[in-house]
């Protein structure tokens, strides 16, 4: 919004992204029933999963139909996807080696949506470090 109070873009920019309102624990609940069967038949979810590669400099992620999936890191394999509109950011993260989805929201867009910070990563990182016990850094 600007100062007046009258939004500075056009909500119609979410289009695909499903305009939901949401919890980060609501997140996280769909996450773990959508990555752990619960939400889809086993037809489904082998679509879901059947990525493909993003880019050949980056071999170890696939986008399958709707799902990012991550094969090569210190947590196993891990799907997911993140979120953005002007002012906020979403992350969920499912950790299949573990059984364990994480999510959060964050009600800032500053260096992310130009890469020029590596906050979400480090927020997703710092989770799954702090719940699952492993650490990935130096």
């Amino acid at each position: 919004m600007d100062d007046d109070g009258v939004l500075a873009w056009n909500p119609v920019v979410e289009w695909t992204g499903g305009g939901f309102a949401s919890t980060s624990e609501d997140l996280a609940r769909w996450g773990q029933a959508l990555y752990s069967g619960g939400a889809l038949g086993s037809d489904y979810m082998d679509r879901l999963l059947d990525g493909v590669s993003v880019h050949p400099d980056a071999p170890g992620i696939l986008y399958g139909a709707g799902t990012a999936i991550y094969s090569e890191t210190p947590f196993g394999r891990v799907y997911g996807h993140g979120g953005w509109i002007p002012g906020y950011v979403s992350s969920l993260r499912h950790y299949a080696d573990y059984g364990l989805t994480i999510a959060f929201q964050i009600n800032t867009d500053v260096g992310v949506v130009d890469d020029s910070t590596d906050l979400v990563p480090a927020l997703e990182a710092a989770l799954a470090e702090l719940l699952i016990g492993v650490v990935t850094t130096d």
